[in-house]
């Protein structure tokens, strides 16, 4: 049995096997063996080690790396003027300059845009805007709500009417026909307050639209349906 010392990993090299204390061969006894040192390794240079990448060295002018970045400060937020700011910024003289004729406004547009502006004036832009929307929504709603009280009182006195001439009661027929005609007559003036309401909304509406377009310089041309308005302003 071959009691051999070689450990795997060694290999055959005599070398290597009479250094780990091999008895001699038979042939290496009878001196039938080559020179010993060409058993030995052709280098005995120490296997090398890889080393860990060096990072380069800094060299003036390049400190901050992809890992030594500092952060870069960050230019502090400014806020700009607020909605409400903007609009207390414009002064009287602005706002009746706003209003000059121009960008599709006729000159009888402008005169009366301007009493609707001495009607609500404030000390700023934004109490005069404030102002005239307000105003605007409350005549709106009232020249609605004249209308259809208008349009109700014209109908029922019709009807009324038409009722008492087809009785044949004349005294009755003759009561019933008076009353509907006065019904009728009197939704006249209602019809003419919603209309007067109405065009005084339109004229607010349209006075605080051009200067809030001022105030943020959007001013576009004039929309469709917008001026040329049927009456006065009557709040003047």
């Amino acid at each position: 049995m071959n009691h051999s010392i070689l450990k795997p990993g060694t290999g055959t090299n005599r070398y290597y096997a009479k250094k780990h204390g091999e008895p001699p061969t038979l042939l290496e006894k009878l001196g039938l063996v080559v020179r010993e040192d060409e058993y030995r390794p052709s280098c005995s240079c120490p296997v090398e080690v890889p080393r860990p990448a060096s990072s380069p060295a800094l060299t003036p002018g390049s400190e901050e790396t992809f890992a030594t970045r500092s952060p870069q400060p960050q230019a502090a937020y400014v806020p700009g003027p607020s909605l409400s700011e903007t609009l207390q910024a414009l002064t009287p003289e602005e706002m009746e300059k706003a209003l000059q004729p121009g960008h599709g406004w006729t000159l009888e547009d402008s005169i009366q845009q301007t009493l609707a502006f001495h009607h609500c004036q404030g000390s700023n832009g934004e109490t005069t805007i404030s102002c005239a929307f307000d105003e605007s929504n409350q005549l709106g709603n009232s020249g609605f709500s004249k209308t259809g009280w208008a349009a109700a009182m014209t109908v029922g006195g019709v009807v009324t009417a038409a009722a008492g001439i087809l009785l044949t009661g004349p005294l009755v027929g003759l009561g019933l026909a008076v009353a509907g005609l006065a019904v009728t007559f009197s939704a006249a003036p209602l019809l003419k307050s919603s209309r007067r309401d109405q065009n005084d909304s339109s004229i607010l509406s349209d006075m605080a639209t051009r200067l809030h377009q001022h105030a943020f310089h959007t001013t576009d041309e004039r929309h469709t349906g917008h001026g040329d308005y049927p009456a006065r302003f009557s709040k003047a």
